[in-house]
């Protein structure tokens, strides 16, 4: 059997004609074809895998399963990151078989690896801290202990799915299967599983197991006060929950109360993450939260407001951060890789609400495009109450696939304070800490004194930002934040854990600076595309966050990993192909973001160019115009990219109009 060419590969042995199976290259009498589907040219002829081949692979894996679940958890977070290592190598060539078996665009098909090949960075890293957890019980001396293992081994099969789908929906050794298929391959195993939805080895047993609990059940008026219903217990049978339990006092207590009770204090949980589930959030201590002007007891506590999705149910609740606030930057070290974008919130055609549907457009074009995470900016005409709804729409979209970062940008730090709690709750993990344009610091301390009040505020990892926009060089320092301070702030609160470096702009001492002097306690972001790929080239920058990396698409993710890889001289290249559309962004500048104030509308359209919603935004917002919306999209043009060329109304309107 011959291997058609599939076009030029660099590493031609990626192409195989056959399925991997317990270590071998097993192939079958049958095959099926695979073709070019612009030119029909053939590209490729698996192996259809008989039911015999099926049931032996899936043997293989039940057999591997007790090697692969005894390794030690850094042993296969090991392998993982191999695996994520020699998909992010080959990305070219597999992007270029994508290309050749979908026809889809080379640069949409390199997106695909590099997504895909998230999912495996992202599990290698956790694989190293799978943990069990200690949980209250309903009784107070009691536990519940978890423990977590892997759960099984996956293997890839091809076949013909009337003859391979028999054995894989119902081989009992076989917990989960997924496919690449049509609506009828769908069917059909949907149709081959529906057998083996009530396990037949228990059926019996439980059936009458039931018929004997519910023979025992005593019903009654549900209004009276003797239980409605009961059963006769045991003494092998657990102890039940009640609603409400007598306490001491002769009264009763929630069952939340009680649980609450029986664990650590609520003065003692400083060192945790909150989590929605808390009856009692805890209170700030030290500075707490105020500034000049702001007393303690003036600061609003937050009241959840429930996300209503603009008519349908509630989003489910966002989970709890994954480190504590004294882990904060261990988590950062290990997490913060990446490239983070910046997603604006997008509106309804009337303005009044904002539009979930555009939200996720963003979100998931994001991710495809390649960053890790996104910032939820907030410097826009929104309300508190919606811009948390925001952050909710985005994290409910992306799941863990993706890092949410809030925008501490607020009016006052009391609102600073209430926005950062909410985006706590509502699944941010890091924060990045702006200074409202009504704050006017005449010292150190007083810059000192409101970076600490947020910090000590929230569980969250915080980033610092020194930036010419707040204005402190003429009366603080030229570095808008003095490393001396930054030396305090680091000293003094545990959650800061990274530097977006941009002090003294324009200009790369403050990121060299702040590398020398902090890079091994927090991480160093660099998030001017610009100095990025050069400075990367000479110095350990792992981090670009936040910034406009969205009007290239999916280039500054690329480019970041070829920097990881040490592919210097690919990643010079793009920088220059890069470098009209920079330019002209550059030129733009001083008109566009006027007033120590970032154009968020011309920010909005630089996404929509590369697909992104676009859509309107409230007032009192910055304008952009045509010569300048023509200048930026010449400028992706001249780099060598694809903007969109839709007529300029259609930004105004959105992509997914609401």
């Amino acid at each position: 059997m011959s291997t058609p060419a599939p076009g030029r590969l660099d590493d031609p042995s990626l192409l195989k004609n056959a399925a991997y199976v317990n270590g071998t290259w097993v192939k079958s009498g049958a095959t099926f074809a695979v073709r070019n589907p612009s030119t029909g040219v053939l590209l490729a002829e698996p192996p259809l895998l008989d039911r015999a081949q099926t049931a032996a692979a899936i043997e293989a894996a039940h057999r591997a399963l007790p090697a692969w679940r005894a390794r030690a958890a850094k042993e296969r977070s090991r392998i993982l990151r191999r695996w994520y290592d020699l998909v992010t190598e080959h990305a070219r060539d597999l992007a270029r078989l994508i290309v050749l078996e979908e026809g889809k665009p080379y640069a949409e098909a390199l997106g695909e690896v590099a997504y895909a090949a998230s999912f495996l960075e992202w599990f290698a890293e956790e694989a190293r801290r799978v943990r069990g957890d200690v949980m209250a019980a309903p009784e107070a001396s009691r536990r519940i202990v978890v423990l977590k293992e892997p759960a099984g081994v996956f293997k890839v099969v091809t076949g013909d799915p009337r003859e391979i789908g028999p054995e894989l929906t119902a081989n009992p050794l076989v917990r989960k299967a997924t496919f690449t298929g049509s609506t009828e391959v769908g069917r059909l195993l949907l149709a081959q599983s529906a057998a083996t939805v009530v396990q037949d080895g228990v059926y019996e047993e439980f059936a009458a197991k039931l018929a004997v609990r519910v023979a025992a059940l005593v019903v009654g008026d549900g209004r009276s006060a003797a239980p409605a219903t009961s059963r006769p217990s045991s003494p092998a049978s657990p102890p039940t929950c009640s609603p409400a339990t007598p306490s001491a006092s002769g009264g009763s207590a929630p069952l939340w109360k009680r649980a609450w009770s029986a664990s650590t204090p609520p003065d003692l949980e400083r060192g945790r993450p909150v989590r929605r589930r808390q009856a009692v959030r805890h209170q700030p201590r030290g500075l707490g939260p105020r500034h000049r002007g702001v007393p303690r007891t003036q600061v609003p506590r937050l009241r959840r407001r429930p996300l209503t999705r603009l008519g349908r149910r509630p989003l489910k609740g966002a989970a709890m951060a994954r480190y504590t606030r004294t882990e904060a930057r261990d988590w950062a070290r290990e997490n913060l890789v990446g490239v983070v974008n910046c997603t604006i919130p997008s509106f309804t055609g009337d303005l009044r609400h904002i539009n979930e549907k555009a939200i996720r457009h963003d979100t998931s074009l994001a991710i495809e495009h390649g960053f890790m995470g996104t910032l939820g900016v907030s410097e826009v005409a929104i309300q508190l109450p919606e811009y948390l709804d925001f952050l909710r729409i985005v994290k409910d979209e992306a799941g863990d696939r993706f890092l949410l970062v809030h925008h501490g940008s607020w009016s006052t730090l009391a609102q600073n304070i209430e926005a950062v709690r909410g985006a706590e709750d509502a699944g941010a993990e890091l924060v990045l800490l702006s200074y409202p344009p009504n704050f006017y610091p005449e010292s150190e301390q007083d810059i000192y004194d409101y970076t600490k009040a947020v910090c000590d505020a929230t569980n969250l990892a915080v980033m610092l930002f020194p930036m010419f926009l707040w204005g402190f060089s003429p009366r603080i320092h030229p570095s808008d934040i003095p490393v001396r301070l930054i030396r305090r702030l680091i000293d003094d609160c545990p959650n800061i854990v990274a530097i977006k470096a941009e002090g003294g702009f324009p200009g790369i001492q403050s990121v060299i600076e702040c590398h020398r002097q902090f890079g091994d306690e927090v991480v160093i972001s660099m998030p001017i595309e610009g100095e990025l790929i050069p400075l990367a080239q000479v110095m350990p920058l792992r981090f670009s966050a936040t910034s406009d990396h969205e009007y290239y698409g999916p280039m500054i993710p690329r480019v970041f990993q070829l920097l990881r890889e040490g592919r210097h001289d690919e990643a010079t290249d793009v920088y220059w192909q890069l470098h009209p559309a920079r330019k002209i962004k550059a030129g733009l500048a001083p008109a566009l973001h006027g007033g120590a104030f970032i154009n968020r509308q011309a920010w909005k359209f630089q996404g929509w160019l590369q697909g992104y919603n676009g859509g309107p935004l409230r007032q009192p917002t910055q304008r952009i115009h045509d010569a300048q919306m023509n200048a930026l999209r010449k400028g992706l043009i001249d780099a060598g990219l694809e903007p969109s060329m839709d007529p300029f109304r259609e930004f105004f309107i959105g992509r997914n109009p609401a």
